[in-house]
């Protein structure tokens, strides 16, 4: 028996229900993922990687809250550096930690949710990182925001200092697995025993012009999906939904 686990990520939901991100309809292209997640019948977890909103406002969550409301597994989340981490941490009704630990277990893994929110600005740091208290050889998956590695030489601001933060992460004890977000880029990279997948995002997918990110051509609503079975991610795929919420 395996997990399947949607990674979900960047949502950037306004107060102003006409709100675009780069021409996306952000609202619309939130409802779709969402739609595609209640469809699908082997989902087991969902982790959301930060910026649900983009202004903090009561508003963004309320929509979020009401979707997500139709979503029958549970819902875990890292706040992003757009996010009111308060709000966001009662988001999703009563705390689901207890059956996703459950549910990890199964699999010989463990979750750690790690806020890299630096107030005030848009890059971001982890802190102290240890590992879960979880039996050795065991999967460590770590839910955060911010990118920790940028395979397109984009430029973007992840982690303030990615190097000495990727080292933090290096020092764990094998395998881990690091879930991020922030970039607007799917990626799957590994270094040493660490293997690093960012989600794309459900608002718009970007593409960096010396380290500016634009809407990327081929921008759609999106999110991954993993597998996990025995302590290992076997499988991962993005999926891309279309371009319901463009101009």
């Amino acid at each position: 028996m395996s997990l399947t686990i949607a990674h979900v990520s960047d949502f950037h939901i306004a107060r102003d229900p006409a709100f675009r991100l780069k021409g996306e309809h952000v609202r619309a292209n939130l409802a779709a993922v969402v739609e595609e997640l209640v469809s699908t019948h082997d989902l087991d977890i969902v982790l959301i990687g930060g910026d649900v909103s983009h202004d903090g406002s009561p508003e963004s969550y309320d929509f979020v809250a009401e979707h997500f409301a139709r979503v029958p597994v549970p819902v875990v989340a890292a706040p992003g550096n757009h996010d009111d981490a308060a709000r966001l941490a009662g988001l999703f009704g009563p705390d689901h930690s207890d059956l996703i630990d459950r549910l990890l277990a199964r699999e010989r893994a463990g979750l750690q949710v790690l806020n890299s929110q630096i107030p005030d600005h848009e890059d971001g740091r982890l802190g102290e990182v240890t590992r879960a208290p979880i039996s050795d050889g065991h999967l460590a998956i770590l839910l955060v925001h911010h990118d920790l590695v940028q395979p397109d030489a984009g430029g973007r601001p992840g982690m303030r200092s990615p190097a000495e933060e990727l080292v933090k992460v290096l020092s764990l004890s094998p395998p881990v697995l690091v879930l991020t977000g922030h970039r607007h880029v799917s990626m799957d990279v590994s270094v040493g025993d660490v293997r690093i997948v960012g989600a794309p995002a459900t608002s718009t997918q970007f593409l960096f012009d010396d380290g500016v990110p634009h809407r990327a051509p081929d921008s759609a609503p999106a999110y991954r999906r993993l597998r996990i079975d025995g302590g290992r991610m076997t499988a991962t795929e993005v999926r891309r939904l279309g371009r319901s919420g463009t101009d």
